[in-house]
């Protein structure tokens, strides 16, 4: 009892960002734990050739970028509005738990197709905290408003652009645009209200995407190994009975 009372300041709106931390804490807990048997899988297709040559470029630009690190947030201010929508919207505190969520909707009611991509989501930005978080400690970067030292990459960015991208290989359609127009605003939102700098935003797309493109995909060399060792039954009908054919690939 002594406890839980002595956690009650740390949690009443009188320490706001405390309590962010926390529902932080847990929505990550939470998106790394329920697809629990997935994500080590999902990690090892990280290291596949297209998502090294993805990290290079992503690099390169983010490099280049870093020596106008600060240009870009004076011609951003029209975009001032907008950004207190998708602070919210790439939070992870909002999009792990809204993930969780579609997942459970679609548990219950058993939607298979909601469950399905609830589930897909919530694997998506788990993995993306996975690669994020040891970025931000690696690289202890100062944030432009000096508040600490996350800024590299941007997580908010990160989070935003893996949804989008997963989407679209979820859809295969146009209904994933307005989920990549809402990661660019989230990006341009975090340069102008000074909580990232360009590169940092540029880093934070290229994670995101190369975990967008990766989770639930297995790798070349595993997918020709199982195409090289699969059985086909192909039945061909006959004017005198049924016959099959066994193919091995």
């Amino acid at each position: 009892m002594g406890l839980a009372r002595g956690m009650l300041p740390l949690i009443h709106p009188r320490h706001p960002s405390m309590a962010v931390s926390m529902i932080k804490l847990l929505s990550i807990l939470a998106a790394v734990t329920l697809p629990a048997q997935d994500l080590p899988q999902d990690a090892g297709h990280l290291w596949q050739t297209e998502n090294a040559w993805a990290l290079g470029a992503g690099a390169t630009l983010a490099t280049a970028a870093y020596a106008t690190d600060d240009t870009p947030r004076d011609q951003l201010s029209s975009v001032d509005g907008v950004a207190r929508v998708t602070d919210v919207y790439g939070a992870g505190t909002f999009s792990i738990p809204a993930a969780i969520g579609l997942w459970g909707v679609g548990h219950t009611t058993q939607h298979r197709g909601l469950r399905d991509f609830g589930y897909g989501l919530t694997r998506t930005l788990g993995l993306t905290q996975l690669v994020v978080g040891p970025l931000k400690v690696a690289s202890h970067r100062l944030r432009p408003n000096g508040a600490n030292h996350r800024s590299f990459p941007s997580g908010h960015t990160a989070n935003t652009f893996a949804i989008a991208r997963f989407v679209q290989r979820q859809t295969n359609s146009w209904v994933s645009v307005p989920f990549y127009g809402m990661a660019v605003l989230t990006g341009a939102g975090r340069i102008e209200g000074r909580q990232h700098y360009l590169s940092d935003v540029v880093m934070g797309a290229t994670v995101g995407l190369i975990v967008g493109s990766t989770v639930g995909r297995e790798p070349s060399s595993a997918t020709s190994r199982k195409q090289e060792g699969r059985v086909r039954w192909q039945p061909m009908t006959r004017a005198r009975g049924l016959k099959v054919r066994i193919q091995l690939n």
